[in-house]
C-alpha cells in the first residue's frame, strides 16, 4: 500500500492533535510557596521567690514599756519563724517602770511584692513576761515570782512585716505588731495590774 503526501500529512496532523490534547490534560505541576515559618513562643518569665531572712534584729517602740523596744528574730523554716521582744530589763535597761517581754512564733500567711519590698502578713502566737520591777531569773506561770514583780501567761496577735533586699543578702526589715496578752496573776503583783494586756509595737532594722 502506498502513502501519498496527502495521506503523511493527514497522519502527522493527527499525531500532533492527540499529544497537544494530553499535554492540556496533564498540566504541569506548579511549585508550593514554601511555608511561613512561625515566631518561636517566648518562655514566660518565671516569678521571682519571695525574699528568704533567715535572721534579724530590730529596735523600735511598744505600748507595753518605755524606752527602746529590741526585737531578737530567727526563721528555721520560709513561712515560720520565731522572735523575743523586750526592753532588755536587767541587761540593758534596769528601769523600774512596768514593761513586758513577749515570745512569739510567727507564721506567714502570705507574701506581696510592692517595689522591691516584700509585704508578709503574719499571726503569732506565744507566751509573755510582765514585770513590775527589775527582772529575776525564770518565767512564773503560776504566781508572781519570789519578789511579787512579774508573772507570765499566753499571747497571741497578728503582725505586718515588710523585707527590702539590700546589697548581697542584707535586708532591711522592718514591722508592726499588734498583741494582747493574758496574766491571771497580775492583780496580786506588788503593783497590782491588770490581767488583759493589749500592747503596739513599730521595729525596724536589718537582717540576712
Amino acid at each position: 500500500m502506498r502513502w501519498t503526501m496527502a495521506s503523511c500529512s493527514l497522519l502527522a496532523a493527527a499525531i500532533l492533535s492527540i499529544s497537544g490534547s494530553r499535554a492540556m490534560a496533564d498540566p504541569a505541576p506548579q511549585a508550593v510557596p514554601p511555608r511561613a515559618e512561625q515566631p518561636a513562643a517566648r518562655a514566660p518569665k518565671p516569678e521571682e521567690p519571695p525574699a528568704r531572712n533567715y535572721a534579724n534584729l530590730r529596735v523600735g517602740a511598744a505600748s507595753s514599756g518605755s524606752g527602746a523596744v529590741i526585737c531578737a528574730e530567727v526563721a528555721p523554716l520560709s513561712f515560720l519563724s520565731v522572735s523575743a521582744c523586750g526592753v532588755g530589763s536587767g541587761f540593758l535597761s534596769h528601769s523600774s517602770q512596768p514593761t513586758m517581754v513577749v515570745f512569739q512564733g510567727h507564721v506567714r500567711l502570705a507574701s506581696w511584692e510592692l517595689s522591691d519590698v516584700w509585704l508578709e502578713p503574719r499571726l503569732q502566737a506565744g507566751f509573755a513576761e510582765l514585770q513590775a520591777g527589775e527582772d529575776t531569773l525564770g518565767f512564773h506561770f503560776d504566781g508572781t515570782g519570789p519578789t511579787g514583780v512579774e508573772t507570765a501567761g499566753p499571747s497571741a496577735g497578728a503582725s505586718l512585716r515588710a523585707v527590702m533586699p539590700l546589697w548581697r543578702g542584707i535586708d532591711f526589715v522592718a514591722g508592726a505588731s499588734l498583741d494582747a496578752a493574758y496574766f491571771h496573776f497580775a492583780p496580786r503583783m506588788i503593783r497590782a495590774m491588770a490581767q488583759f494586756q493589749p500592747s503596739r509595737s513599730v521595729t525596724m532594722g536589718v537582717g540576712f
